[in-house]
């Protein structure tokens, strides 16, 4: 059986990020902690990807992984440092007096523990005066549950961290009942408020790109483009000078630099400072979620047949959150770019090889494997390479945005 990493952004309530939780899954579901062939399984995960550098996987931010009975009894913790870790339980589970003794003794060296799947039934005594967080799965309780348990956990000295919040409401809705930590992909979802009210893309990126789609770009205009716009020209050079399209040549000109880039890289790189100007007062995790999914897509259009365009994958991946960054309908925005009916069909209805390869995408961001496999087969994507992908589109994509 297939299993997987994946990691899932823990946002405060003003939607900064804080942290992100490391998943060991496999194609049924999150690994049962009774069972102990799968806790032997997630023990040899959990080693091989901490041999790695924990920047590489969430930076500088906490990292909040599950921890089984039988892991924590092994003192399996040691590799990573309070700085980092926040030891997650759960609370459906009974821990004998040795365990909440050790439990006691790492907290007091720093770490930090959160209890898993707390529901109406509050956990024991003991365990709510070890934690830190608490977290409620949105998806199990109503509004009218989170209210009583918040009211209940008022008296401890706890942190509420909602998961699988789907949607902006039930976001607002937990914030005003005492909820600080948010977890689920709402913020990844538009917040159309008004059609009156909505950011519209500048003039000049829209030309920029408008041209590097023509049949035939000419160098000539794009670098009129470029060069009209001072900003764009500033962030272009400051990107063919960065780690990631380094060339060792002296740029002197922009056309020099346009066309050292060429077109395919051009194109991205385009896009993505689009993006990245129309991502203010959003949660950062966008751009990193977008640039995550066009690396993804580039990567799986690889592992298909020869004619499936690699560029075009990037770019439905890289524009696929654009409507939540405007605040405004997908097929609204689409309107505005001069783009390839086929990029236009998979971002508008998912209704073609590229709509379908960034379903996948989002399905495994999500840890929905059971679905996430089913469509692999479908596409003829090889589930085992998944995992390994998604962690080199993540090491490229903070290497990139330390560029941006």
């Amino acid at each position: 059986m297939n299993q997987y990493i994946a990691r899932q952004p823990i946002f405060d309530k003003d939607l900064k990020l804080i942290a992100y939780e490391l998943l060991f899954v496999d194609e049924s579901g999150i690994i049962d902690n009774k069972n102990d062939k799968n806790q032997k399984s997630l023990k040899t995960i959990l080693s091989s990807a901490m041999q790695n550098d924990i920047e590489r996987i969430v930076s500088d931010k906490y990292v909040y992984i599950d921890y089984t009975k039988q892991i924590f009894e092994d003192e399996a913790i040691s590799f990573l440092g309070p700085e980092h870790l926040v030891i997650e339980l759960s609370a459906r589970v009974e821990y004998n007096e040795s365990i909440m003794n050790a439990l006691f003794n790492i907290k007091s060296t720093g770490y930090k523990i959160a209890l898993d799947k707390v529901n109406v039934k509050l956990p024991d005594e003991a365990l709510l005066q070890v934690a830190d967080v608490v977290k409620v799965d949105f998806m199990q309780t109503t509004p009218a549950d989170r209210k009583i348990l918040s009211e209940q956990l008022s008296r401890y000295n706890l942190t509420l961290l909602g998961t699988n919040v789907k949607d902006r409401k039930a976001y607002q809705d937990a914030v005003d009942i005492g909820f600080e930590l948010f977890q689920g992909f709402f913020f990844a979802k538009p917040n159309i408020v008004s059609t009156k009210n909505v950011k519209s893309l500048s003039a000049n990126y829209i030309r920029l790109i408008g041209e590097l789609f023509e049949a035939r770009p000419s160098f000539d205009v794009l670098t009129e483009i470029v060069e009209s716009d001072v900003s764009m020209s500033f962030k272009l050079l400051k990107l063919i000078n960065s780690a990631t399209f380094y060339r060792s040549r002296k740029i002197n000109s922009i056309n020099q630099a346009l066309v050292i880039l060429g077109l395919k890289e051009l194109r991205k790189w385009a896009t993505l400072i689009m993006l990245n100007e129309n991502c203010q007062g959003k949660p950062d995790e966008l751009i990193r979620l977008a640039l995550m999914r066009a690396k993804i897509m580039e990567m799986l259009s690889g592992m298909k047949q020869p004619n499936c365009d690699s560029s075009k994958a990037f770019l439905v991946g890289l524009l696929s959150l654009i409507d939540v960054m405007l605040d405004n309908d997908m097929a609204q925005v689409l309107k505005e770019l001069p783009l390839d009916e086929e990029i236009i069909a998979a971002l508008r209805d998912k209704s073609n090889q590229f709509g379908q390869m960034l379903n996948l995408v989002e399905l495994y961001e999500e840890s929905e494997f059971k679905s996430f496999k089913a469509l692999a087969e479908q596409l003829k994507i090889s589930t085992q390479q998944v995992p390994y992908i998604y962690f080199e589109a993540l090491e490229w994509t903070e290497q990139l945005i330390k560029d941006l």
